[in-house]
């Protein structure tokens, strides 16, 4: 059997509204300047920019902070996360996915509850066997799928599927082969920097290259901490 571990951030969720209004909320609020139109925040954002580098002016460390601040507390609020909507063919490819692999989402939030709350509205939460969850401030998705790795059988085969660097560098520590998918986060210049094992600019290919990519994590990769 084939586990996908699928991002759902930027991947099957497209969340590029609710990330813009954050930063337009926070920036006029407390009138620290205007924001940038959200065409040219996405275009840099896709380049690999952080949100805190793309604020007005020259910004001092402590201005960041407290930008960052204020962006934990509301990026995941159910206000903002309304914003969020479906990648359009997610739908197709979960359906396609679903009794071929066990689904596995993985994502970097901060409120599991809000996370079970809207993956439930936007009608996803039947196709996952699992949901792993790790705080944003980790950067990481390595540990969690390590540790769900461990407890399945041998002989089991993975795949990654996500849109961000933070995906392909999780897939390389554990040698689990990166399906990397260019319309969300990070754009496919950016990504392939990063030699994911495969880029594509959509959801439609994913069935077909989880099961030609898909291989068993070796035992001592699997089961180690992380460093």
């Amino acid at each position: 059997m084939i586990t996908v571990f699928l991002d759902l951030d930027g991947t099957i969720i497209n969340t590029a509204e609710r990330h813009y209004r954050v930063y337009q909320r926070i920036l006029e609020s407390n009138q620290s300047g205007d924001p940038l139109p959200k065409k040219e925040f996405w275009e840099k954002k896709r380049r690999g920019l952080k949100t805190n580098e793309l604020l007005p002016g020259a910004t001092s460390l402590r201005q960041k902070r407290d930008f960052n601040s204020e962006w934990r507390a509301l990026i995941e609020k159910k206000e903002f996360l309304k914003l969020d909507t479906l990648v359009g063919s997610a739908r197709r490819c979960l359906q396609s996915l679903d009794g071929e692999a066990d689904i596995v989402y993985v994502t970097l939030r901060a409120k599991p509850r809000n996370l079970f709350w809207e993956i439930r509205r936007l009608d996803v939460a039947r196709y996952a066997k699992h949901v792993l969850i790790a705080p944003p401030e980790s950067k990481s998705k390595t540990k969690m799928i390590k540790r769900y790795s461990s407890h399945m059988s041998e002989g089991m085969s993975y795949v990654i599927v996500g849109d961000s660097e933070i995906d392909v560098v999780t897939g390389k520590e554990m040698g689990i082969p990166v399906i990397a998918v260019s319309h969300g986060l990070r754009s496919e210049i950016y990504l392939k920097r990063w030699i994911p094992d495969r880029l594509v600019r959509g959801l439609t290919e994913i069935p077909s290259l989880v099961t030609s990519l898909s291989r068993p994590v070796r035992p001592s990769r699997a089961s180690q901490g992380t460093p």
